[in-house]
């Protein structure tokens, strides 16, 4: 019993990860206008907070939308590996709303330049914090090699967030400079959180 429902948990999550990369493409080709139709517009009076979410499944283009799906593959495939572990579905979508979330309020609260945003990139950041953080420990090696990935991490989304307003990033798309960053700060949150609640339950 326990392997059948490791199964279809597995088997939802994936759904839901396919389901998730489908919704990014139809809003980033359908409309005549995906960024004005879906896209974080912060010079937008009274914008809808339903933007802060589908503005992530936004792209400028085929490239955009490849690199972004690629990379969410690769997490969720990194995510499944955990399975054993519980909780990967909450876990993974958690992190990927905190993202989402860090990046928006960050990006509306702080006068940084960025008029406008789409893409998965920020929140993508978001789940890799929780995937990273979620091994993270000073007492075996495993969980300080996780630390120094977090680190790293760290550090890329700082040197992202110095860049100018629309400078390439290394697939050569425009960047929203400190998106990175807000988005790892979600997901960050998101993993302190779900480690301070399971401390509570032990």
């Amino acid at each position: 019993m326990p392997e059948q429902k490791t199964s279809r948990t597995q088997w939802l999550f994936w759904v839901l990860t396919g389901l998730l990369a489908l919704a990014a493409s139809v809003l980033t080709w359908v409309p005549d206008d995906p960024v004005a139709a879906f896209g974080w517009l912060k010079a937008s009076p009274g914008m809808s907070f339903w933007r802060c979410f589908s503005c992530h499944f936004v792209h400028l283009g085929g490239r955009h939308l490849l690199v972004n799906l690629a990379a969410l593959a690769s997490l969720a495939a990194i995510a499944s590996l955990q399975q054993k572990r519980g909780g990967v579905t909450g876990g993974f979508y958690g992190a990927l709303v905190a993202g989402m979330l860090g990046v928006c309020l960050g990006l509306h609260a702080l006068d940084v330049g960025v008029s406008w945003y789409v893409g998965l990139s920020g929140a993508l950041y978001g789940v890799y914090a929780w995937l990273v953080l979620d091994r993270a420990s000073l007492r075996h090696w495993r969980g300080r090699v996780a630390w120094g990935l977090y680190c790293c991490g760290l550090a890329k989304a700082l040197l992202d967030a110095q860049a100018p307003v629309g400078a390439l990033g290394l697939a050569g798309i425009p960047m929203a400079p400190p998106a990175h960053l807000y988005g790892l700060m979600g997901g960050t949150l998101w993993a302190a959180l779900r480690y301070v609640l399971g401390r509570r339950e032990r």
